[in-house]
C-alpha cells in the first residue's frame, strides 16, 4: 500500500541543495570580521574570476574583474586578479603594473599573497624594459625558479640597453647568475633555452673565449637529452654548440623526424645549414607561416648556395603576404611589424615600450610612407595618465604627411597644422633593407635615436619620439601654420612665416577673412578687425612693434585682451 505521507521530491531536492552547499561553504575559508559589505562584495567578484579562470575563460573573468573596480581599495586579490588577466589576455603592460601595484598598496590580502602581486609586477616592469624597477622588486621575493629567470631577464635587459661600465657590470653579472641557475636548477629546460638563446647572439670575446667550449655549455649538451624531452625545442637550439658537427646533425635528425615539418621557424637556418632540409624545404616551411621573423628570413637567405635557390626566395618573398615581424632586442618580444600584401607594404607599427600601443604607425601606399601617426605629449604634460589607454584627442597626436619620404608635406601636432615647402623639411624616422639585394622585399629599419631616444619615470615610459619633432622646430621650418582662431569662436587662424619669424596673420571665418595682423621684421605694428562681421575691417590697431621670443609667445598674446599700454592708435567701428 502506498503511503500517503511521504516526503515530495521536490522537497528533498531542497533539503540535498541545502546540505550541499553548506558543505561546499565548510570547505571555503570564513571572512575575516573586520570585512565590511563592500569588502564582501569584493570578495564575491573574486569568487567569479577565479571560476572562470579555473575554466580558462580569462575574458570573462577581466569582464567580472573590470566591472568590480570600484572595490579594488577593498580587497588586494581583486586588483591582483585583474592584474592577472589583463597579462593574460594581451593587455597592455602598463595596465598589468598599474593593476598589481594597486593590489600591493592596498594590503589586504585573502586569497593571494604580495608575492605573487610582486612577480607579476616585476614581469611587467621586463616587458616594459624599466629592468631597475624590475629587479628592485624582485628583491622582496623568495628565491624560485620563477624569479630567478625574471631576474636574469632583467639583467640580461638592462646589459643590452645599458652603455659603458654599466652594460659590462650587468654583463658580467648575468653571465655569472646564468652560470649559476643553470647549475641550479638544471632540470628546468627554461634556463638552457636562455643559455643556448643569449650564448648564439654573442661575440666570443663576450662569452669568457671560446663559450662553446666552457664547461658550463658542455655541461648544458649533456643534459640536452633529458631536457628535450620537457622541452622539445632546446634540440635544435643546443645543435650549433656541439664540437661533431655529425653528431650534431643526427641530434637535428632525430628530433626532426616525427615532426612532419611541424617545426618552429626559428629552427629553419639551423635545419638548413645543418642539410637536414634543403632549400626547397626551407622555402616550402617558410611559405607555410602567416608571420614570419625578419632575423630568420636574413639567415635562411644567407644559407641558400646556389642562383636557382635565391630566385625561388626572391619569386617568394617579392610576392608575400602576411606579417613580418622584428625583435630588436632579443627579449622575445616585438617592437616592429609590417604588413604584405602580394610583396607590397601596406602599414608598419613601432612599439617602442613593448606595451602593446603602438608608439609610431607608418600608412603606406605602393610601398612609400605617406603618413606617419605618433602620440604626442607637449613638454609639461607629465607621466603618462590613465585615460592614455582611451582614444587620444586630435592635440594628442601627432600625424606626418610626406610629399614623398622623407620630404614632409605638413604635420599635424598640438591641435595645430604645420605647412612646409616642397623639399624643405625632412623626416625619415625609417631606413629600408632589401630582403634578398638588391630587389628583394623591402623592410623598416627603425633609426637608433627612435629606439633608445626614451626615458623611464614613476615606471611610466614618456613617448619621446616626437622629440624629433619639436614644437621651435615645426614652427621654424614651416611657412604656414594653421590654429584656432582666437578672436572669433568658429573662425581659423593662419599665421604666415619665414624662418620662424613671422610675416603676417589672418583669421577666417566662414570663408571670410575677420581680423588680419602685420608684421615687419618680425614686430607687430598692425592689426585690422571686422567686429560686426559685416565684410569690413573697419577696427584698426597700432602698435609700437611689439616683439615676440618665439611664435608661441604671440600665440599666447592672441589668446589674452590687448593692454592699452602697447596700442599707439585706435580707431573703432561705429
Amino acid at each position: 500500500m502506498l503511503q500517503k505521507n511521504r516526503t515530495p521530491a521536490y522537497v528533498c531536492a531542497v533539503i540535498l541543495g541545502i546540505v550541499c552547499a553548506v558543505n561546499a561553504a565548510a570547505l571555503l575559508p570564513s571572512l575575516p570580521a573586520d570585512f565590511d559589505e563592500e569588502a564582501s562584495a569584493a570578495e564575491k567578484y573574486a569568487q567569479w574570476a577565479e571560476r572562470a579562470i579555473a575554466n580558462d575563460d580569462w575574458q570573462r573573468a577581466r569582464l567580472f574583474l573590470e566591472r568590480a573596480k570600484d572595490f579594488s581599495g577593498e580587497l588586494s586579490d581583486l586588483s591582483y586578479l585583474l592584474a592577472l588577466t589583463l597579462s593574460q589576455t594581451g593587455a597592455s603592460a602598463f595596465l598589468t603594473l598599474e593593476a598589481a601595484q594597486t593590489a600591493l598598496e592596498t594590503a589586504r590580502w585573502y586569497r593571494r599573497t604580495p608575492e605573487e602581486a610582486r612577480i607579476l609586477a616585476a614581469e611587467a616592469q621586463v616587458r616594459l624594459r624599466n629592468y631597475a624597477a624590475a629587479l628592485r622588486t624582485l628583491e622582496s621575493c623568495a628565491e624560485n625558479a620563477q624569479t630567478a629567470l625574471l631576474r636574469l631577464r632583467a639583467l640580461r635587459g638592462a646589459a643590452h640597453s645599458g652603455r659603458g661600465e654599466a652594460s659590462r657590470r650587468n654583463n658580467a653579472l648575468f653571465k655569472s647568475e646564468l652560470r649559476q641557475s643553470c647549475g641550479r636548477y638544471h632540470n628546468d629546460p627554461a634556463f638552457a633555452r636562455m643559455a643556448f638563446m643569449w650564448a648564439a647572439k654573442v661575440a666570443p670575446d663576450e662569452a669568457d673565449g671560446n663559450f662553446e667550449n666552457t664547461d658550463f655549455i658542455e655541461e648544458l649538451l649533456r643534459l640536452v637529452p633529458s631536457l628535450s624531452e620537457k622541452d622539445n625545442d632546446i634540440a635544435y637550439l643546443a645543435a650549433p654548440f656541439y664540437r661533431d658537427e655529425d653528431e650534431a646533425r643526427r641530434l637535428l635528425m632525430r628530433w626532426y623526424a616525427p615532426l612532419n615539418d611541424n617545426i618552429p621557424q626559428t629552427s629553419i637556418p639551423v635545419l638548413l645549414n645543418y642539410g637536414v632540409i634543403n632549400e626547397e624545404k626551407a622555402l616550402d616551411c617558410l611559405s607555410r607561416e602567416y608571420q614570419l621573423k625578419a632575423n630568420v628570413i636574413r639567415e635562411v637567405y644567407t644559407h641558400f648556395r646556389t642562383d636557382e635557390a635565391r630566385g625561388r626566395f626572391n619569386n617568394f618573398i617579392n610576392h608575400y603576404t602576411g606579417v613580418i615581424t622584428e625583435d630588436y632586442d632579443d627579449d622575445e618580444y616585438n617592437e616592429a611589424l609590417a604588413v604584405y600584401h602580394n610583396g607590397i607594404m601596406q602599414i608598419f607599427t613601432f612599439d617602442d615600450a613593448q606595451d602593446g600601443i603602438a608608439d609610431m604607425t607608418i600608412t603606406m601606399e605602393a610601398g612609400k610612407p605617406v603618413n606617419i601617426w605618433q602620440p604626442y605629449y607637449p613638454p609639461g604634460y607629465g607621466n603618462l595618465p590613465a585615460r592614455f589607454f582611451e582614444p587620444l584627442t586630435e592635440r594628442e597626436k601627432l600625424i606626418v604627411s610626406y610629399s614623398e619620404y622623407p620630404a614632409v608635406e605638413e604635420i599635424r601636432a598640438a591641435g595645430a597644422v604645420f605647412r612646409f615647402r616642397p623639399n624643405s623639411f625632412f623626416h625619415k624616422p625609417v631606413e629600408f633593407e632589401q630582403f634578398a639585394p638588391p630587389f628583394g622585399l623591402p623592410f623598416p629599419l627603425v633609426q637608433n635615436e627612435y629606439i633608445q631616444n626614451k626615458y623611464i619615470q614613476n615606471n611610466y615610459i614618456q613617448n619621446e619620439l616626437a622629440v624629433m619633432l619639436s614644437m621651435r622646430s615645426l614652427w621654424s621650418a614651416a611657412y604656414e601654420v594653421e590654429l584656432e582662431g582666437r578672436n572669433f569662436e568658429g573662425a581659423t587662424l593662419y599665421i604666415e612665416l619665414n624662418s620662424g619669424v613671422i610675416l603676417s596673420s589672418r583669421e577666417e571665418l566662414n570663408g571670410k577673412k575677420v581680423s588680419e595682423d602685420f608684421f615687419r621684421n618680425g614686430r607687430l605694428y598692425d592689426r585690422f578687425i571686422d567686429m560686426d562681421l559685416d565684410g569690413k575691417r573697419e577696427t584698426r590697431l597700432r602698435f609700437g612693434g611689439i616683439y615676440f621670443d618665439t611664435p608661441e609667445d604671440y600665440v599666447q598674446f592672441l589668446g589674452m585682451p590687448v593692454p592699452d599700454a602697447v596700442i599707439v592708435e585706435a580707431a573703432y567701428e561705429r
